[in-house]
């Protein structure tokens, strides 16, 4: 009890429904109340003041803490029973709990009195005692409401749980203040309800109080209102009952709600499908299938669990599989766990990929250890599958691929290598990566300053690139473009480091074959226009000196020096031919040859070509080994190499030429800009010559450049063999070392036409003469030159220097003309548009077109278009007569077609 004023302690006991004695520090009676006066049978006036030791009857006693009242006995002693005896002899003892208080300054014991047996007081007693354990040790706070007197009791702990200040009464109206305003009126229905006579009285809520220092607080009321007759009515008498302060459970519940709720919405959130199966043989088991098992899986809500439902929607490929993980979960003798993946069809037709994992729970059942409740979970894993169908797909790409991939932890220890990265290593497929780092990669001598600059920079900037070198598990260095990325976490630090490296060794080989094709084709371009015009001066130095010697005695002294002219002009011609060849400018007629039977028939000539201590060998398969080109032109190849071998060899030696047929795959053809997958047929000329070192190498096919000594070689043999292969559609690779010889191996796509190759006699050539020739040429000397040839061959000429005014000439001329004679480039229009426009003013006319160089007029990709007819310059009076009868020979009734291919658009310059 707290400290209070007298009035208000004297109201207190007078208020309390027990009978009740104070007492003061000297056990003298300083108040009672109503009902303590009748059990004891004194009154008021009577009682107020005795000594505890005279109350009551006769011979009552008091005893104080189990022994007797004493001089010494003090309010602080244990009081715990009274006994009086009464007038008729009997003995009535009082008993009960004690309170003690101070009311002011002084100290006092309060009694509340009850009557009892010794026997029922010893057990009173204990109970009395366990009672007061119990709400000292939950901190109960107890309360009794007379409702016949509309007076309180409450303990001390009531006021603590309230909030109550030091001194403030608690009553009813305080009580009902205290409750939180959000639970004043269902509390208020909840009294309502507990007072009402038809009611059993009880009143069980928790609610929330608001303190007096603002605190709220949950509390546990509990109370019974017992009723009685009141003015003949039922009507409520006591009300007792108890408060607890249940904040801290209050809390905890609170917060377990919480949690159930975050757990449900959890498993909204994952779609975990959640079931329990409870084995049970006479009743057949049940089964418990959660909402969100019913979502996942279209069943539902309110349907009962269907196991053959689900079961028949799986997929049959998959059935053994979720069957033998339940077998294996039931079976008594295994550990309960189960899981697998399996295919589900779904109700909206759809397949699922479906995981399950769960645990079986075992029991006794007469003696066996039997399965008695299974629970588990489902999750739809389909996007996860799918997730894993795409990594394994972008990592067998990743393996497949030639670039060199790989991923790196933050301290550059390597997690992934794919295949390419493992070969560079020398590294098998399953080996262990925990003791190789990104360093390895690289040569010692950049290892540091690379990976120092890369790594920092990704970091930075997240992404790193640049040329450096890796270096291969035999030495070898590997030029790379290499990408380093860096991959962050959330919070923003790297996690792990990846790189893409590309292998730039082919890709520098082509760039270097692209450098050089484009600067050959520069260089033919230019021999081609050089080679144009010389052919014209030596056509007219060939011509006049020819016609010259025609004029001229045998024994004339002049004839030997036009011999001299004739040889030097030949020798010009020559260096034209190489010149057009090196450039890819000649004019190719192909033919379908067999190369074994052209290096056959070719053999005399080229021994001629050797020295005695040369030996030749050929190495030639049975089979035919057949090609498309131009025979001339396989037969310069041959030569030029069979001398540049000679060469290569001054102390004698072995010159190999070997043929055959193979097919390439991307594989061989990837590093050659030239080259596609298919069919070829390969020569390759060997010797055991001196050899080139990567230097010479490199520049042999460059014009003018040779190793030979002044005045042993143009510089223009293997350039010259370069063009002729290229234009024909092959390819060249060589391979030579100092002191080991050298290999040229030449490819051709193969062929499976028939060969059509066949030498041609100058006896078919026609022996027709005269007729009138319309000649076009821009070159004076050259027109000049072909007029008189001709004119003293018999043919009428009508000469034009430009194709304007050979079409004027072709208006105007009254009677037939046989042949145009026109050279193939000339400016503002082409011989070839010339041909076109004449021929449709006089479509009878025959056409032969001449040019060292045609510029694709009359030729696609340097070969001959069918039925043109064509001389190639420098021209001699000889072939240009023979030429020309044999174009008029075969006219006859020639179509135009045979002139000129129907619908060939002319090409302008």
């Amino acid at each position: 009890m707290k400290r209070m004023d007298w009035d208000d302690f004297t109201a207190f006991v007078g208020m309390l429904p027990r009978p009740a004695v104070a007492f003061d520090e000297s056990l003298r009676v300083i108040a009672a109340n109503v009902s303590a006066l009748a059990m004891l049978g004194c009154e008021a006036a009577d009682l107020m003041g005795r000594p505890c030791a005279t109350l009551g009857s006769a011979g009552a006693r008091l005893a104080f803490g189990g022994h007797a009242e004493s001089s010494e006995t003090r309010c602080d002693d244990a009081l715990d029973r009274l006994t009086l005896a009464g007038a008729d002899g009997t003995s009535l003892t009082l008993a009960g709990p004690t309170r003690r208080a101070h009311v002011g300054d002084d100290a006092v014991v309060l009694m509340l009195l009850e009557a009892a047996s010794p026997t029922d007081l010893e057990h009173g007693r204990t109970e009395a005692k366990l009672r007061e354990f119990a709400i000292c040790l939950w901190q109960v706070g107890v309360f009794e409401h007379d409702h016949v007197n509309d007076s309180v009791f409450v303990c001390p702990r009531m006021g603590e749980i309230y909030g109550l200040a030091p001194g403030q009464r608690l009553t009813l109206q305080t009580l009902a203040d205290r409750v939180h305003p959000g639970d004043q009126e269902r509390i208020r229905r909840q009294v309502t309800a507990a007072h009402d006579p038809d009611g059993d009285g009880q009143f069980d809520v928790r609610q929330r109080i608001v303190r007096g220092d603002g605190r709220v607080r949950w509390v546990r009321c509990r109370a019974q209102t017992t009723f009685g007759e009141i003015d003949g009515r039922r009507a409520p008498v006591l009300t007792r009952g108890t408060v607890m302060d249940v904040t801290e459970s209050e809390v905890l519940a609170e917060e377990l709600r919480h949690s159930e709720h975050r757990v449900q919405q959890a498993i909204r959130a994952s779609r975990v499908g959640l079931y329990e199966i409870r084995f049970d043989p006479s009743h057949g088991g049940q089964t418990h299938w959660s909402w969100t098992m019913r979502e996942l899986l279209g069943f539902p809500a309110d349907a009962e669990p269907d196991y053959g439902w689900f079961s028949s929607r799986i997929h049959p490929d998959d059935a053994a599989i979720l069957e033998a993980a339940v077998a294996h979960a039931d079976d008594p003798a295994g550990d309960g766990l189960t899981e697998a993946e399996y295919r589900w069809r779904h109700p909206d037709g759809s397949l699922r990929w479906l995981m399950a994992r769960g645990i079986t729970y075992f029991g006794e059942v007469d003696g066996r250890r039997v399965p008695v409740n299974a629970v588990g979970a489902i999750l739809d894993i389909t996007e996860q599958k799918s997730a894993d169908a795409d990594r394994r797909q972008r990592t067998a790409i990743l393996d497949i691929t030639p670039d060199i991939v790989w991923i790196a932890a933050s301290d550059g220890r390597l997690v992934y290598l794919n295949r390419a990265g493992r070969a560079l290593l020398g590294m098998g497929l399953a080996e262990d990566l925990s003791a190789r780092s990104a360093a390895s990669f690289y040569p010692p001598a950049v290892a540091e300053r690379t990976l120092a600059e890369g790594f920092a920079a990704a970091v930075r900037e997240g992404v790193w690139s640049a040329e450096v070198e890796f270096q291969r598990h035999d030495g070898a260095i590997v030029p790379v473009s290499q990408v380093i990325i860096a991959h962050r976490e959330h919070e923003g630090t790297v996690e792990r480091f990846s790189t893409i490296a590309r292998d730039r060794t082919r890709e520098r080989d082509l760039e270097e074959q692209f450098r050089q094709a484009h600067k050959m084709e520069a260089i033919g371009r230019l021999a081609g226009g050089i080679a144009h015009d010389f052919n014209n001066l030596i056509s007219a130095i060939t011509g006049f000196t020819e016609m010259a010697s025609l004029q001229l005695d045998a024994g004339h002294p002049a004839v030997k020096d036009l011999e001299q002219v004739q040889l030097a002009a030949d020798r010009a011609a020559s260096l034209t031919r190489q010149l057009l060849a090196f450039g890819r400018k000649q004019i190719l007629q192909p033919r379908v040859m067999d190369l074994n039977a052209t290096l056959r028939d070719m053999l005399p000539m080229l021994r001629r070509l050797l020295d005695d201590s040369i030996e030749i060998s050929m190495l030639l398969p049975s089979s035919a080994v057949s090609i498309k080109a131009d025979p001339n032109q396989i037969q310069q190849i041959l030569l030029n190499l069979v001398v540049n071998a000679r060469d290569a060899m001054p102390s004698g030696g072995v010159v190999t030429i070997e043929t055959q047929s193979v097919t390439l795959d991307s594989a061989h053809t990837a590093r050659k800009l030239d080259l596609k997958p298919g069919r070829y047929a390969m020569i390759a000329v060997s010797d055991t010559g001196s050899g080139m070192d990567d230097a010479t190498r490199a520049r042999i096919f460059e014009p003018f450049f040779t190793t030979k000594g002044a005045g042993k070689g143009t510089g223009l043999g293997l350039s010259t063999v370069f063009g002729i292969v290229q234009q024909s559609g092959g390819s060249i690779w060589v391979y030579s070392e100092l002191g080991q010889g050298t290999t040229f191996r030449i490819s051709f796509p193969s062929t499976d036409e028939p060969s059509s190759f066949s030498t041609e006699s100058s006896a078919s050539v026609g022996t027709c003469s005269g007729g009138v020739v319309l000649l076009v040429d821009d070159n004076e000397q050259l027109r000049d030159m072909v007029d008189r040839v001709l004119t003293r061959a018999g043919y009428t000429v009508l000469n034009a220097e430009t194709p304007a005014e050979a079409l004027r000439l072709a208006r105007d001329y009254p009677g037939a003309i046989d042949l145009l004679l026109t050279d193939v480039l000339m400016p503002m229009m082409s011989g070839r548009e010339v041909a076109t426009q004449l021929l449709e003013l006089r479509p009878s006319t025959a056409v032969l077109y001449m040019s060292g160089y045609t510029e694709n007029s009359i030729v696609h990709h340097g070969v001959l278009d069918p039925g043109v007819n064509f001389i190639a310059k420098p021209l001699t009076p000889s072939r240009l007569l023979d030429a020309l009868r044999g174009v008029l020979a075969r006219r006859g009734a020639a179509t135009s077609s045979e002139r000129l291919p129907a619908g060939s658009p002319p090409e302008t310059r």
